[in-house]
């Protein structure tokens, strides 16, 4: 017999668990977590917060520094400040998550009211969708290189797409791939992705200081932005453009650390979290960007202009490797490095968007969505708005969200 709606929107609505009753407030994912869930350790936070720590997005955080006039000695300092309060921040918002065992959309609930949090989800979550599209397409990116270094016929194969379209038929084809490989990621419950972030941070501490490293050799040192000088005169506009790298810095965390209690949360006893955010963020996190700012300045000397060939970008360096000569070597020299990158998008885009907008998607309607059915939602929309556009626009789209303190 066919089911009725009714016994249809039955078998969606989210059950209850031993200890809560699911309701339009609450359900097992919202509520303060049991010990069951509380999984996470000092190793597991370490292996979190390297994920963001060995990103795309930190190897570049250097290069919107050099473009304000600072030199490389300048914006290592602003950087090295900028982690320091990024680290406060992380360590004093993630406490009560940590303590208490509760998450954003809770904070957001006795900070804006019952009804006013919804206003900040919202708006957490149209973030989310719009950075796990954009992780995407980076993620096609790597996956389009790797499949050129296995395959010469996918190396020079034809764009069919219409000029129209901003992206090329390679970049559909790993989008594609991309998406269909995050599905069973997205899968796992957040307090076991803990396993897999290890893993994920192992591959891409290589990926990292190899591409780095690799380009500085070919290069035979690390060209000439080391030795470049600033272009700022006076005291006063140099203390000011200070302010705005420390400001540029802390925004390229600013939606990471308002998550803190999401994630905290997990932790199996309080102070878990410190460790792996003092390591990460402090260690890590100032490390990477210079070894970014490093392999960039070889990889100039090497290929030319660095905004021209989109050079701040580790993706774009590994490209050309294959571009300027397809044999063994670079090809898997180049097949390693995109798959660390690739495995990096991956982990952070899971965790950083995909989970993190489905805890928030379950504070709006907690009787029909966990943080599973939440983090397919986002990939999904994601995917509707097309991230490939966006980045084409990419002038209009950056200055609507730097309104919005997001780098």
């Amino acid at each position: 017999m066919p089911l009725s709606v009714d016994a249809i929107l039955s078998k969606l609505q989210i059950k209850d668990s031993e200890t809560v009753s699911t309701n339009n407030w609450r359900s097992p994912d919202v509520i303060c977590l049991p010990p069951s869930r509380r999984t996470w350790g000092h190793w597991d936070f370490l292996g979190f917060w390297n994920v963001i720590a060995l990103s795309i997005s930190t190897w570049q955080s250097c290069g919107s520094l050099l473009a304000l006039g600072l030199n490389v000695w300048q914006s290592m300092c602003v950087v090295i400040i900028g982690k320091m309060i990024i680290f406060a921040v992380a360590l004093s918002h993630g406490w009560g998550g940590a303590v208490w065992h509760v998450g954003y959309p809770i904070y957001s609930r006795f900070t804006f009211g019952m009804y006013g949090a919804f206003l900040a989800l919202i708006q957490r979550i149209v973030l989310c969708v719009v950075w796990y599209g954009v992780q995407a397409f980076t993620g096609a990116q790597l996956m389009s290189i790797m499949l050129s270094c296995i395959f010469p016929s996918f190396m020079t194969l034809h764009d069919t797409l219409p000029e129209s379209v901003p992206m090329t038929l390679k970049q559909f084809i790993g989008f594609i791939i991309y998406n269909v490989l995050s599905i069973p990621f997205l899968y796992i419950p957040p307090e076991r992705l803990h396993h897999p972030f290890k893993v994920v941070t192992s591959i891409s501490f290589f990926a990292v200081f190899g591409t780095a490293i690799g380009s500085m050799v070919h290069a035979h040192g690390a060209g000439e932005v080391l030795h470049s000088s600033s272009s700022i005169h006076g005291s006063a506009d140099m203390g000011m453009t200070w302010m705005h790298g420390i400001n540029i810095v802390i925004n390229t965390f600013a939606v990471g650390l308002a998550n803190q209690p999401d994630f905290s949360r997990f932790a199996s006893k309080p102070g878990k979290q410190v460790w792996g955010q003092l390591v990460s963020i402090l260690g890590f996190g100032t490390v990477v960007p210079l070894f970014g700012l490093l392999g960039t300045s070889a990889a100039s000397h090497s290929y030319g202009d660095v905004n021209e060939l989109n050079l701040w970008n580790p993706t774009s360096i590994i490209e050309q490797w294959i571009l300027e000569a397809y044999t063994p070597k670079s090809r898997c020299a180049a097949f390693f490095a995109s798959f660390g990158f690739f495995v990096s998008t991956l982990g952070l885009n899971t965790i950083d968007n995909g989970v993190s907008g489905g805890i928030d998607l379950v504070a709006i309607a907690p009787r029909w969505i966990n943080i599973r059915r939440g983090a397919y939602i986002i990939m999904i929309v994601s995917i509707l708005i097309q991230p490939w556009q966006i980045l084409a626009n990419a002038n209009v789209f950056l200055l609507c969200w730097d309104h919005m303190d997001v780098s």
